[in-house]
């Protein structure tokens, strides 16, 4: 890589977030996975040349590799920082020394994830970029006012969920193990909601059913046999609906997502009932 280029408090990098696929599917570890472009813009003092001498040419491209780049990082990064973060692709170089790149990257970032109203219900996370050994003497982290925060949603067909909130902004802070220094950061706030079509034929209908079963079986009269078979298959049906969440949601030690706590309730008066009957 290139040496660096004359660092001093008057350079910044335009940093924007465009973002193209959310994924937040790993729940058990709380983790959303972002797929964007990361449009950075910085200038380097050593890439400054007369367009006259050089045939007219005001821009060039360069390899990622043969000049300097900003070591821009997630800070919340689950992976740690790795090198596939960013698309090795090529800068675009303007005679006045601005450099331009738009990478694709991956982040996967933790989350706050609150599944109490699962399958409904948003979630917001956060990404935080910003350099990880300049800190905000040497290199201004800067947002481009210019791009408006509904421009940064470009989401691909076939993406599960929807972005329904999208916030940006600059933070300036100190860290206790270099306290004398301070570091620059943007931080993005996504907020997201599950597409749900096809959850109402695998949630709520059975829950539906469920309803109207455990209603039919008080509805019963207390000597009737039929009311302990439907309990008996009620009951049946509850625990496989039980056993399939189980499967796809995590139960979480503080927020138990709601519609276990109604199969846990129906499983229990069921079971009353059966129980009531001898």
């Amino acid at each position: 890589m290139g040496s660096a280029p004359a660092i001093n408090k008057y350079n910044y990098i335009l940093l924007q977030l465009f973002v193209k696929r959310i994924c937040l599917q790993d729940f058990q570890s709380s983790i959303m996975t972002i797929n964007a472009w990361v449009s950075m813009t910085w200038q380097d003092e050593k890439l400054l040349w007369n367009v006259s001498d050089y045939g007219g040419t005001k821009v060039v491209n360069m390899a990622y590799d043969e000049i300097w780049m900003p070591d821009i990082v997630a800070y919340n990064s689950a992976d740690g920082h790795q090198d596939e973060t960013y698309g090795k692709i090529n800068c675009v170089v303007r005679s006045d020394g601005m450099v331009h790149w738009i990478p694709p990257a991956k982040f996967r970032v933790f989350c706050d994830v609150d599944l109490t109203n699962w399958p409904f219900g948003e979630h917001t996370c956060s990404l935080r970029l910003g350099s990880w050994t300049y800190d905000g003497n040497s290199v201004s982290m800067q947002i481009n006012q210019k791009i408006k925060t509904a421009d940064m949603i470009n989401l691909e067909e076939g993406c599960k969920w929807d972005i329904t909130k999208v916030t940006q902004r600059r933070r300036v802070e100190s860290y206790s193990c270099n306290s004398n220094d301070i570091y620059e950061d943007i931080h993005y706030s996504i907020t997201v909601k599950r597409k749900i079509p096809a959850y109402h034929s695998i949630v709520v209908i059975p829950a539906l059913v469920v309803v109207l079963l455990t209603l039919s079986v008080f509805w019963l009269p207390p000597e009737s046999t039929e009311k302990f078979m439907l309990s008996g298959v009620t009951l049946v049906i509850v625990c496989i609906l039980l056993m399939m969440i189980s499967s796809n949601v995590p139960i979480m030690c503080d927020r138990i997502p709601l519609i276990v706590m109604f199969y846990s309730n129906s499983l229990g008066m069921v079971t009353l009932s059966m129980v009531m009957f001898f």
